[in-house]
């Protein structure tokens, strides 16, 4: 079986979980690169394509929105706040971690509007001279959503839970479903 990747034909490999699991580290290490390799040239044709700053668009919805999902945990504690650290073990080290997140959350929303702002009014098939530009935002979107997901989320969920576990349900909105 073989697919075009770029006007190129690359054999697909159907490999099974178990087939996976007993591949030498070595093998492992060049399938994944060879992953990666085939990712890439979908990843630049569809770039280049006539939807490239569609998609560029559509990378900064989906950071936006991760800066959104954090509202339904950050507004109800803002505004319990006192009644919520009055019944922490440590209301000192919990209002820290949360200047901190409020902190990571800002500067991701500056971030965000900074890339924004690199390709406001952009739409359809960049133009040769923009592919560069096009390739460079979506490293930037992807490492500003990777950033979120690995730090900003994580922190807050760990808030979420020292709330629930030593306060209690106190917060109005379904943090569960915020993610």
């Amino acid at each position: 079986m073989s697919e075009i990747i770029d006007g190129q034909a690359e054999k697909v490999i159907e490999l099974s979980e178990e087939s996976i699991q007993q591949m030498s580290t070595a093998e492992k290490a060049e399938l994944e690169e060879r992953v990666d390799q085939m990712q890439t040239k979908i990843a630049d044709g569809v770039l280049k394509g006539e939807k490239g700053w569609d998609i560029i668009r559509e990378l900064g919805l989906n950071a936006t929105k991760q800066i959104l999902a954090t509202s339904p945990f950050v507004l109800p504690y803002m505004q319990n706040k006192q009644a919520i650290l009055f019944k922490l073990q440590d209301p000192e080290g919990f209002a820290k971690q949360f200047d901190t997140l409020m902190g990571d959350i800002e500067r991701h929303s500056i971030t965000i509007k900074n890339l924004a702002a690199k390709h406001q009014g952009k739409t359809g098939v960049p133009t040769e001279d923009e592919q560069a530009a096009v390739f460079l935002l979506a490293d930037e979107y992807s490492r500003a959503l990777e950033h979120f997901d690995n730090v900003i989320e994580p922190l807050m969920n760990s808030l979420i839970e020292t709330i629930k576990a030593e306060h209690g349900p106190i917060l109005t909105v379904n943090v569960d479903e915020q993610a």
